[in-house]
């Protein structure tokens, strides 16, 4: 078993912030996308197709870069027997400002008790 990372190396503040400014951009591209759907460009048909693929890319980054520092941050976790838990891991994948922060509320609980 791994030996449970210190406070300091996990760096919950930063995560936290990180992680609901992620969670934003992602929902914030996501309208921008359902707005560029709703738009008609009539007589240019061909911007509205190329902003919606650009807005749909944007969008595919903010979530893949959310998904990937989330994995990351998991990684502290690996090994730590009955600390290895769910609620532990997936402190990234929050639905909102939140939930974000009391996920990583409990991480840090969980990280002090240890």
């Amino acid at each position: 078993m791994s030996q449970a990372p210190k406070m300091q190396e996990l760096e919950i503040p930063i995560h936290t912030e990180l992680a609901v400014d992620l969670h934003d951009a992602e929902q914030l591209l996501f309208k921008v996308v359902q707005m560029l759907n709703r738009l008609e460009f009539k007589s240019h048909k061909h911007f509205r197709k190329e902003s919606r693929q650009r807005a749909d890319v944007l969008y595919t980054q903010a979530r893949l870069l959310r998904e990937s520092i989330g994995n990351e941050f998991q990684q502290y976790f690996v090994g730590w027997g009955k600390y290895d838990e769910a609620l532990l891991q997936y402190a990234y994948r929050g639905g909102g400002r939140e939930e974000i922060e009391t996920r990583f509320n409990k991480v840090e609980e969980v990280v002090k008790v240890k």
